[in-house]
């Protein structure tokens, strides 16, 4: 039985946890769907730039001996949660999973499709401690939030202290 394990066209990291092992129960999907590159005004150039990393990272994962399905836009594949849906359906995949979308809409569309997310490894902070952060909050100042960031990692820190003495510049920013 197969795991399908969808790529998104911004999750193109090597390093990710994902890619650290060839497991020949996982297969890789890199989808270059019709909505993809319609849902909003791009330049044909960006959109050709991420076709085109897209397709140099499946062969990457392909050399490292991953197995990986690529579908070209030429497929006529309308959507990810169709195409994702069918692939279940048709029994081409028993179960999906995927990393955390960027983009809400995507996050909204195929995370009922998936039997897992995970972490795209992207940022240094989780969503849901994000989340945690600000619940119950009146107002999402994130000031308060990037001082609590610098705290917790240590970066831009001397101590307990802000590197330079000061919390932010802003009053020069102006």
């Amino acid at each position: 039985m197969i795991t399908g394990r969808l790529i998104l066209g911004d999750q193109l990291h090597p390093g990710h946890s994902w890619y650290q092992r060839v497991d020949p129960s996982v297969r890789y999907f890199l989808i270059e769907a019709r909505e993809e590159q319609t849902y909003a005004p791009q330049h044909r150039q960006k959109m050709l730039g991420f076709l085109a990393a897209m397709r140099r990272f499946a062969a990457w994962l392909e050399s490292k001996g991953h197995a990986v399905t690529y579908v070209p836009i030429g497929a006529g594949v309308r959507d990810l949660a169709s195409y994702v849906a069918k692939a279940q359906k048709d029994g081409r995949v028993h179960q999906w999973e995927m990393q955390e979308p960027d983009e809400y809409r995507l996050d909204a569309a195929l995370r009922p499709l998936m039997a897992q997310v995970v972490s795209c490894e992207h940022f240094m902070t989780e969503r849901h401690y994000v989340a945690a952060f600000f619940a119950g909050k009146k107002t999402y100042l994130m000031e308060s939030f990037y001082r609590d960031q610098r705290k917790k990692t240590g970066i831009l820190m001397d101590g307990e202290q802000p590197h330079g003495g000061s919390w932010n510049y802003d009053a020069e920013n102006r």
